[in-house]
């Protein structure tokens, strides 16, 4: 699709997906669920407890362990951080004993 200006719109889906339909089971949460669902959906594998915006935390946390890319650059940064603290608290000690 092309619009006036020459700028080309790419549009993703289908045409079945123009409007949302509602969910075929509603969402139950845990303060709606009885005590025997509530056992029942412990046993699942536990992610982040949801603290208001902890979901953001959470794609982050899943894009890191799904993305090699990105976590091994995020571990990197984490590397040379630690080490330029680490060389920087160094030359902190060595001018304090310097000046004992």
């Amino acid at each position: 699709m092309t619009s006036n200006d020459g700028i080309m719109v790419m549009l993703i889906g289908t045409k079945e997906e123009d409007i949302a339909t509602e969910p075929a089971q509603k969402p139950l949460f845990m303060e709606d669920m009885s005590e025997a669902e509530l056992a029942s959906a412990m046993d699942m594998p536990g992610g982040l407890e949801n603290l208001g915006n902890a979901c953001y935390i959470n794609v982050i946390v899943y894009c890191w362990k799904s993305e090699p890319e990105l976590k091994n650059s995020i571990v990197d940064f984490v590397r040379y951080f630690l080490v330029s603290l680490i060389n920087c608290n160094i030359e902190l000690v060595n001018s304090v004993i310097g000046t004992i």
